[in-house]
């Protein structure tokens, strides 16, 4: 039975020690999550095979929890994006060496097993704790770790691709889906976080498999700093736009040795849809499909997917310009500010990144019907954005 980070805040020490029962960390992804169950396997309890019986999960953040809590509200309130309610334990916080030994404890009992094995041990065992010691690091290291309700009924866009009672077919037909990955495509740019659409990742597109509506779960903010980024070598803020608008190339700014080097969301996209979605959308799951050996769907499928999708974009534009709007953009404004104060200032968090963001935005909406092809129109985005960064952090730097 899920517990919500309501509950899991008001414990201390004591109750990380005797609540956590068994973790286990995820199959997929560079770092993944630990699945925490606080109940012991009966008759009636959790399966500890089925990760969908977990009681909650933890995460590391190797930087400022403030780009997770602050991707969460955005996503939220622009889209309607169910909310995973994280909950960071920042490193000097007591319980935060509690909760490591809460996992270390299963960690410890995978590799207690493998050493009393007498015969030759499962794969599955082996695998185990080479996963465990891949990611470990990652959690010994972090400055924060980051607990977050169970999200139940969640389903992943990769793996009901190459689920054979469904299909991407079965997810490019679903109207309702297609919008709202339209939606996301919007919000993620906004955002900055490239790590699911604009460099597709079918492992972060994660909704509910009965309304479609989109999960806000492995979403951050990335946006880097001009001052983080002149930190590590010369850079005018005509490049550091440009990084922004048009590249993905660079713009990161890593927050610890260990960090995964997540890619940002070049902007541009939004501009010229139609291109993204052949190259990138339809070129990688098309590659996809083609290396599990399945049938990609029939032209008209793919058809109306891209209507719908191209809808949810429109509508997603128009909900993140109502965000950052009037006494809205006072709200994100002041939440911003707040999560930097809580969990700490991140290089990529920077408010001017995110006011550039905000202009393109609007410029994108305010660009529909004029004349000019996508690259004109993105010359002129260009254009505005810079001089209006030159003014905020230095003329003398822009060439």
């Amino acid at each position: 039975m899920a517990i919500s980070t309501t509950q899991i805040k008001t414990w201390g020490i004591v109750q990380w020690q005797a609540q956590v029962k068994h973790v286990a960390p995820s199959e997929g992804g560079a770092v993944g999550v630990m699945f925490c169950w606080c109940r012991n396997p009966a008759s009636d309890g959790p399966d500890y095979s089925r990760v969908g019986t977990a009681d909650f999960v933890v995460k590391p953040s190797p930087g400022s929890a403030a780009t997770t809590k602050f991707a969460e509200k955005l996503m939220n309130k622009a889209i309607g994006a169910a909310n995973v309610n994280t909950l960071p334990i920042l490193r000097a916080d007591p319980r935060f060496q509690a909760i490591l030994a809460a996992l270390g404890r299963s960690k410890q009992g995978v590799d207690n097993e493998l050493s009393r094995n007498m015969g030759p041990a499962s794969k599955a065992l082996y695998d185990l704790q080479a996963r465990w010691n891949s990611v470990w690091p990652h959690y010994q290291n972090a400055a924060s770790l980051l607990v977050q309700e169970l999200a139940v009924g969640m389903a992943e866009f990769d793996k009901v691709m190459h689920d054979p009672r469904k299909g991407l077919g079965a997810l490019l037909g679903n109207r309702q889906l297609m919008v709202n990955l339209g939606k996301l495509f919007a919000v993620d740019a906004v955002l900055g976080n490239g790590d699911r659409l604009c460099s597709l990742n079918g492992g972060n597109i994660l909704f509910k498999e009965t309304s479609a509506q989109i999960y806000s779960v492995d979403s951050q903010a990335i946006l880097v700093s001009y001052q983080g980024l002149l930190a590590l070598g010369a850079i005018t803020v005509k490049e550091w736009v440009q990084q922004i608008l048009d590249t993905n190339a660079g713009v990161q700014l890593a927050e610890a040795p260990l960090q995964v080097q997540a890619p940002a969301f070049s902007m541009e996209k939004l501009y010229d849809v139609d291109h993204w979605w052949r190259s990138m959308f339809r070129g990688h799951l098309q590659n996809s499909m083609q290396r599990h050996g399945e049938t990609p769907p029939g032209e008209a499928v793919w058809h109306f997917a891209l209507i719908w999708f191209k809808q949810g974009v429109e509508e997603g534009l128009r909900a993140v310009d109502s965000q950052l709007s009037g006494l809205n953009w006072l709200g994100v404004k002041s939440k911003f500010k707040s999560y930097e104060k809580r969990y700490g200032a991140s290089g990529n968090l920077d408010w001017t990144n995110f006011k550039i963001r905000r202009m393109y935005v609007r410029m994108v909406i305010a660009d529909r019907n004029k004349p000019g092809t996508a690259a004109q129109k993105q010359q002129r985005a260009l254009d505005r954005v810079v001089a209006y960064a030159a003014r905020k952090v230095g003329a003398s730097a822009i060439m």
